[in-house]
């Protein structure tokens, strides 16, 4: 039912395999430029492409993967307890609605986003409150 988005899912998780191997070849290249002691704006473009690849994959692929499968778990209906733990970081409430809109039969975001909001056990009132007891202290 759900074969396109595990599908996503595992392509994110290709892409950041691939990536992670293309660093270690950027950092392999920075090393062995090193060793020669030769090519200082060499070694800079080998760096700015290593921390360029690191950042793709630590922000923008972790990202999509993590809203991705929060999608994937709600459309399954699996708890969101189950799902993640609570110390994790603020999940990307409209990226997973967009995600699950997508791959459902519901055809209204403000649906599917209150829904995923009321999943995950993040109400506005409640977000409001937590929030104001932040700013509080």
């Amino acid at each position: 039912m759900y074969a396109k988005l595990r599908v996503k899912l595992k392509a994110l998780a290709a892409e950041a395999r691939i990536i992670r191997g293309e660093e270690h070849r950027a950092r392999k290249g920075w090393r062995r430029l090193a060793k020669k002691q030769i090519g200082a704006n060499a070694m800079v473009a080998l760096h700015a492409e290593f921390d360029s690849l690191h950042r793709h994959r630590t922000y923008d692929v972790r990202t999509e993967s993590r809203a991705t499968l929060l999608a994937y778990a709600f459309l399954r209906k699996r708890p969101y307890e189950l799902t993640e733990t609570a110390g994790a970081r603020k999940a990307p409430i409209d990226r997973v609605a967009n995600i699950a809109l997508r791959f459902s039969e519901e055809r209204a975001l403000s649906k599917v986003m209150a829904d995923v909001r009321l999943w995950m056990g993040r109400l506005p009132e409640v977000e409001a409150a937590a929030a104001a007891a932040e700013a509080a202290s």
